[in-house]
C-alpha cells in the first residue's frame, strides 16, 4: 500500500509544478512506483520502531504522507539522464533526500511531529488523549535568551 500517489507529488515543491504522465520522463506509472517503493521502507522503519504500520489515523498518516513525499522527490529529480540533471535539480534531490533521512531517523527516536503511539493495543494516536495539555506552570521550551 502507498501512503502517496504521483499525484501528490505534483504540486508539493514550491515554484515548482511537475505533471506526470506517459510521456515525461519519469512517468506516472514510475512515480507511482517510487510512492510505493518509498511507503514500504517507512512501513518497515515503524515496524521496526515499534510502531503499528500501516499507519491509519488521520494525524499521523498526514506526518506519514509528508515523509514519504520527502523520500519520492529526490528519485523523481535525478531519474533523468545525468545530461539531463541540472544543478538545481541536484539541489533539490540533496535537500529532500536530507529531509527523508531526518524523517526516518525521527520514527527511529520516537520524535513525532504529530501524535502516535508505539502500543500495539493503542495503535498509531492513541497517546494524544493522554497527554496534559495544561503547560502554564511548565518552563517554556526555549526561553529568550537562548541562542542557536
Amino acid at each position: 500500500m502507498a501512503y502517496i500517489t504521483h499525484s501528490d507529488i505534483e504540486n508539493l515543491i514550491a515554484g515548482r509544478s511537475y505533471a506526470f504522465s506517459v510521456s515525461t520522463k519519469p512517468t506516472d506509472t514510475q512515480v507511482d512506483a517510487y510512492c510505493t517503493q518509498i511507503s514500504q521502507e517507512v512501513d518497515g522503519v515503524l515496524e521496526q520502531a515499534g510502531y503499528v504500520a500501516p499507519v491509519t489515523d488521520s494525524d499521523a498518516l498526514e506526518t506519514i504522507k509528508l515523509y514519504c513525499a520527502y523520500g519520492v522527490v529526490p528519485l523523481v529529480e535525478i531519474s533523468r539522464t545525468p545530461d539531463e540533471i541540472e544543478a538545481a535539480e541536484r539541489d533539490i534531490a540533496a535537500f529532500y533526500s536530507k529531509l527523508y533521512k531526518d524523517a526516518l531517523e525521527r520514527i527511529r527516536q520516537h520524535q513525532f511531529d504529530s501524535p502516535m503511539s508505539s502500543s500495539a493495543t493503542g495503535g498509531i494516536g492513541s497517546w494524544w488523549n493522554d497527554v496534559d495539555c495544561d503547560d502554564d506552570d511548565k518552563e517554556p521550551m526555549f526561553k529568550k535568551e537562548d541562542r542557536y
